[in-house]
Formats: structure tokens, C-alpha cells, sequence
């Protein structure tokens, strides 16, 4: 795991300390358990998608008293 985050980071231009390193393996590895039950699941093809949300342009109106 600790080489992915090396090659990870070199790919964006991040420096990991290497006192950091094994922090940062760690906090992968947990957010690797995190997501696992979430990608057990499984979507049927049939299953719609939610609306996108897009908000209408909003202009600013100036109240007098």
C-alpha cells in the first residue's frame, strides 16, 4: 500500500515525508475497509438515476425598507 501512495503522490506532485509514510498507508488501508461494503453492493441496470440539480441563476435584488 505504501507504494501506491508513493507513486500516488509522485503522479501529483505530492512529497510524503517519510515519517508520514506509514500514516499515510494506514489511513488508505482504512478507507479501503470504509468502502468496502459500499462497493459489495449492487445496482440493477434498472434502477433510475436521481435528476441532476441545477440551480437557476440567482440575481441579486436590493431591498429598500
Amino acid at each position: 500500500m505504501s507504494a501506491f501512495a508513493e507513486h500516488a503522490a509522485e503522479m501529483v506532485g505530492l512529497a510524503i515525508p517519510e515519517e508520514n509514510i506509514e500514516g499515510v498507508r494506514a489511513h488508505l488501508e482504512r478507507m479501503r475497509e470504509m468502502a468496502r461494503p459500499l462497493m459489495a453492493v449492487v445496482i440493477p441496470d434498472d434502477v433510475e438515476s436521481a435528476p441532476v440539480f441545477e440551480p437557476e441563476v440567482f440575481e441579486a435584488k436590493v431591498f429598500e425598507p
